[in-house]
């Protein structure tokens, strides 16, 4: 069975020792600051907008984030990374979807001494218009990149949906695996159709019930 790791708001933890510290704010904001924290370190991959999330949880989503504009301000940041980073994706930042994903580690292969790492997290990648098909985008994320050698870790969550006033579906915000739009059902089947969980480290909120964590062992 795959490492049990825990999400907190500020590092994930292994039996109570270090992993990663988090870092949540917007790398791509003007007024971000170059983290000196102890290595490894994980961070949202960053948009066009504020200097982190909203209070419910949801991202500004300016389309410059998808333009050159973004991936421009997305590599002058990578470029000034000393540590090694992993970087967490999310369907309103730069590194929106699993084939912007899979294309970014595979510039990152013959690279040796960037310090990046993907932190791949499936359920960060669905917007609302996602979920109905859910099992089968999750399914493909671990899939296509559950087991590169430049992914750590996988995120096990969910995401809750947040009624949006500028655009024509809801928003999504994180949430602890089993507390969201997804549940436990559609992950116990997307994990099937995946053919299991790959061979990494698995991360769960600690916010993320116990029947969650004990069902999440049994995949």
């Amino acid at each position: 069975m795959p490492k049990l790791y825990t999400m907190h708001d500020a590092r994930i933890a292994d039996a109570g020792e270090t992993v990663a510290a988090i870092d949540q704010t917007n790398p791509l904001h003007a007024e971000a600051i170059i983290s000196d924290a102890r290595a490894p370190l994980v961070r949202w991959s960053g948009w066009i907008g504020g200097p982190a999330a909203r209070d419910d949880g949801t991202f500004d989503a300016d389309f410059r984030t998808w333009t050159p504009a973004g991936r421009e301000a997305f590599d002058a940041w990578a470029a000034t990374l000393a540590g090694e980073t992993w970087l967490r994706p999310h369907c309103r930042h730069v590194v929106s979807d699993v084939q912007t994903c899979l294309n970014l580690v595979r510039s990152w292969e013959d690279q040796a001494e960037l310090p990046l790492r993907l932190l791949l997290d499936p359920a960060a990648l669905l917007t609302a218009s996602m979920l109905g098909q859910a099992e089968d985008h999750l399914a493909r994320a671990i899939e296509t990149l559950g087991s590169h050698e430049l992914v750590p870790a996988v995120v096990l969550a969910d995401v809750t949906l947040i009624e949006s006033t500028d655009r024509y579906e809801p928003d999504v915000a994180p949430a602890p695996l089993g507390t969201g739009a997804i549940g436990l059902e559609t992950w116990a089947a997307a994990v099937r159709l995946a053919g299991g969980l790959p061979d990494r480290p698995l991360v769960i909120d600690d916010e993320a019930p116990e029947e969650a964590r004990s069902t999440a062992r049994d995949w």
